[in-house]
């Protein structure tokens, strides 16, 4: 059965540090491939959605996909990389526990 650990705060079984340690470097793994830059020879992020953009003019932006002629583009041609935004922040009301994204 998969339990919480109490020493790394992750789901695993067994008992050993071992099983923490691979629990942990699974997570890595996964937030690496979450925050990496992808080249946009690689693949376009979908429709409409916000990205970072990162252009061969050292410049850091957020840019969209558009369509052209059937084929998704980049709004700026000199974008070579993009990555998804992050989470926005959030904040909690005062009168209530409902958590918000700041506007």
């Amino acid at each position: 059965m998969t339990e919480q650990c109490k020493v790394c705060g992750f789901p695993h079984d067994g008992d050993s540090h071992s099983d923490c340690i691979f629990a942990q470097s699974k997570e890595i793994e996964r937030l690496r491939e979450q925050r990496r830059w992808i080249p946009e020879s690689e693949r376009l992020p979908d429709f409409g959605y916000r990205v970072l953009t990162w252009s061969f003019k050292y410049e850091i932006q957020i840019g969209r996909v558009d369509s052209y002629g059937g084929k998704k583009i980049f709004t700026d041609t000199t974008i070579t990389h993009w990555m998804n935004l992050p989470e926005p922040p959030t904040m909690k009301q005062s009168n209530n526990d409902r958590t918000l994204p700041i506007p």
